[in-house]
């Protein structure tokens, strides 16, 4: 709840400061770490609140990303590894 409620707080100043700059590495550090994070925690209110929705969140954004991009096969390796990236670092 506390990650949710910092990420709503600073919604804005990241829209003015982060989103307006041209994609640089500090920038894609940023994105690495702050959205795989915000979605862990949403997945895990989702799951204690008893959600009957999609079981595995990784592969059904990796999916969806597929078939959004016309099949791209790069695309879906991409998002399948950056989407287990959370939870292998979690494990250690």
């Amino acid at each position: 709840a506390l990650f949710c409620f910092d990420y709503c707080l600073t919604f804005t100043r990241e829209i003015q400061r982060i989103w307006k700059l041209k994609l640089a590495p500090s920038a894609i550090i940023f994105y690495c770490v702050r959205y795989p994070a915000l979605f862990s925690t949403l997945f895990v209110i989702l799951e204690q609140t008893r959600w009957s929705g999609i079981s595995d969140p990784v592969t059904f954004s990796a999916l969806r990303a597929y078939a959004l991009s016309g099949q791209n096969r790069r695309i879906l390796a991409v998002v399948l590894f950056l989407g287990s990236v959370n939870p292998l670092v979690s494990l250690v």
